[in-house]
Order: C-alpha cells, then sequence, then structure tokens
C-alpha cells in the first residue's frame, strides 16, 4: 500500500473507534497501519490505554505494548509484555518471534524460541520467518500436533507421557486434549481444558476445543458460541476459529473489515516487517562491534607452508557438528519409531530427550 492510502484508511478507523472504542478488529488494523508508517507515538497511547481498559484480554495489544518498549531500548518491560501475550495465548507465533529478539539483545540463544515462532506460524508467515532467522519449526511441536500422529489412537500415550513430563506446559496438555478429541474421549478432553484454564484462562486454542465439545458432544450451540466469542477476543488473528461466528453478535464490525485485517497481515506483514527490520539492524549492530574490537591483521607475505592442523583447535568444531548431526539422527530416529508403530519405544525416545534438553 501506499503510504498517502495508509494514512487515509488510519483516519478513517480512528473516526470508527469514536462509536466503538473496544473493537479489538478496527484497535488491530489501527495499531498495524500505525506500525507500517513507524508511528509510535500513536502505537503507545492505544496499546497501553487498550491493556489497561480493554473489558477482554488481546494478546495483540500485549505485543504491540512490547513493541513500543523495544522500540524505545526497554528491553526488560517489552520482555514482560511479551510474556504477557503468551500468557493469553501460548502459541502466538510474534510473542515467541519477538522474546528471541530479547534473547539475542541480552546475548542469550533465540534459536528455541525462533523454532517455536516458526511452528505457530500461519502459513502466509511460516516462509518469512524461516528466511529470516534461518531456523526450522521446532521438531517436538511437529510431532505432538501431527494430523498423522494424532489420528492413531496409540499415540495418546505418547501424548500422556509427554504432558507428565511437563505438568505446567499449557502445550502439551492441548497436545493431549487434541488427541482425545481424535479419539472422541470428550469427558477426558474437558478434564484437561479444565487444567489448562487454571492458568491460562484466554487460551484461544483451548477455548476452541471447548466449544467444539459443547457443541458437538453436549448440543449446546449457546454456550459453545460463548467459547468462540472469547477465542476470536483474546486472538483475533488465531486460527482456532469458529467460522459461522456473528461479528455483530460481539460488537464487531462487518465482515469486510475482518477481511481487511487479514489481508492486511498476509500482503503487509506489518509485524514481521518490523520484526525483520529490527533482527537485521541487532545482527548488523553485533558485527559492527565485532570488527572494532577484533584487531587487524597485517598479512605478510611468505613462502606457503602447509602446516598440520591442530587436532586441539578442531576437536571443539568437530564436536559441535557432530552434536548437531546426533541430535538430527536422533530426531529421525524418534519419528521412525513412531511410524512403524512401536509407540512404547517412541515415548521412551521421547522423554529421555526431553530431559535431556531440560537439563542443557
Amino acid at each position: 500500500m501506499r503510504e498517502n492510502e495508509i494514512y487515509d484508511r488510519r483516519d478513517i478507523i480512528k473516526y470508527q473507534l469514536r462509536v466503538n472504542p473496544y473493537s479489538h478488529i478496527l484497535n488491530l488494523l489501527l495499531l498495524s497501519y500505525s506500525l507500517l508508517l513507524r508511528d509510535f507515538k500513536t502505537i503507545e497511547d492505544y496499546s497501553e490505554r487498550l491493556s489497561i481498559d480493554s473489558p477482554n484480554p488481546c494478546t495483540h495489544y500485549e505485543l504491540f505494548r512490547g513493541i513500543n518498549y523495544l522500540n524505545k531500548g526497554n528491553i526488560k518491560d517489552a520482555n514482560v509484555a511479551f510474556k504477557y501475550a503468551l500468557n493469553i495465548d501460548p502459541e502466538n507465533h510474534y510473542s515467541y518471534l519477538f522474546k528471541g529478539l530479547v534473547n539475542l539483545k541480552e546475548g542469550k540463544s533465540a534459536k528455541e524460541l525462533f523454532a517455536k515462532a516458526i511452528s505457530f506460524a500461519t502459513p502466509y508467515d511460516r516462509n518469512a520467518l524461516i528466511s529470516i532467522t534461518n531456523e526450522k519449526e521446532d521438531e517436538k511441536l511437529t510431532i505432538i500436533f501431527s494430523e498423522e500422529n494424532l489420528a492413531r489412537k496409540e499415540f495418546v500415550n505418547v501424548i500422556e507421557e509427554l504432558a507428565k513430563s511437563s505438568p505446567n506446559d499449557p502445550i502439551f496438555k492441548i497436545g493431549l486434549a487434541e488427541a482425545y478429541y481424535k479419539i472422541g474421549n470428550y469427558e477426558k478432553i474437558l478434564k484437561v481444558l479444565e487444567s489448562v484454564f487454571t492458568s491460562f484462562p484466554d487460551y484461544p486454542h483451548a477455548l476452541f476445543l471447548t466449544g467444539k465439545i459443547l457443541d458437538e458432544y453436549l448440543n449446546n450451540q449457546n454456550k459453545a458460541n460463548e467459547y468462540f466469542k472469547k477465542a476470536f477476543k483474546a486472538n483475533p488473528l488465531s486460527k482456532y476459529q469458529w467460522i459461522n461466528l456473528d461479528l455483530e453478535t460481539i460488537n464487531e464490525p462487518k465482515e469486510d473489515e475482518f477481511q481487511e485485517l487479514i489481508t492486511l497481515f498476509k500482503n503487509e506483514k506489518p509485524i514481521i516487517g518490523y520484526f525483520e527490520e529490527k533482527y537485521k539492524e541487532l545482527a548488523f549492530e553485533k558485527e559492527t562491534v565485532k570488527m572494532v574490537n577484533e584487531p587487524q591483521k597485517i598479512e605478510i607475505k611468505k613462502e606457503e607452508v602447509k602446516e598440520p592442523v591442530s587436532k586441539e583447535n578442531e576437536e571443539p568444531k568437530e564436536k559441535e557438528i557432530k552434536a548437531e548431526l546426533d541430535e538430527k539422527q536422533a530426531i529421525e530416529y524418534g519419528i521412525k519409531l513412531l511410524k512403524d508403530g512401536k509407540y512404547k519405544e517412541a515415548t521412551e525416545f521421547f522423554l529421555k530427550k526431553l530431559k535431556e534438553s531440560q537439563n542443557k
């Protein structure tokens, strides 16, 4: 979009917000257009007010609040905002993305966070994230949410063991709930979801599953709609939406505004574009510091003599390469166990790998 078009559209949205100030769709459009314009004053004003005053929590309000702090260089508060965004929706890929950026700024690893971001990313964001971060999706999450694995009744045992190994991780619990849903064990699903809601009452995926159970198993469409509405408000861009949800019944504008929001994120990628900009800036800063701090070597021409490679110098690099190969081979071995139907062995294998990764 051209800059003047963005300004014009944003002015119209500001006017509409006077009538409907807490419309999640209109506020997200306003914040997203402001990010495209790099208008952080508007982002600060609206995200702070919405975070405090909005009757319904929304992961994107906290996300934009974190982006504003990040732009100011306030890393500590940015990290708190991104964490709170994940407390609303533990599957929000943008929050993992920016938490990874915060980690890099603090000199920590972002590999695991970027891998989660890629795993939970929408189809229109996934390839862009892989290209920017040069990372791959999280192997464990791929296994847990694989439609092929979830379709097997025996795989429930694997997910149950994984959930036991990380009792406070809502993502493993949701994976277990999905597995129960696939085999039609509705009573167990509700118990799992109740435990999720204790700590994550606005988790869109959990709300969506609860709505489906109420609709399909208990035949209570009205109650189901309450959960679908709450899921929508927590994250309007979540893939866990109820396609028959009437936007007007939840005080939202017509369908064309919602489609405008989806199209904006697909085509203009406001959040991904800003992340890429900050990610490249950080990489440039690190490279500049490295060049300044490293003394320049003066090359002295002499007769080329091939010196033997020191095993002492090569050993750490070889170990690092071997560790990466071992990890990849191990994951492939675990997936092969699942495909061969050796679910007991697969469970023991993945539990062992999880414990090893937690102890690192």
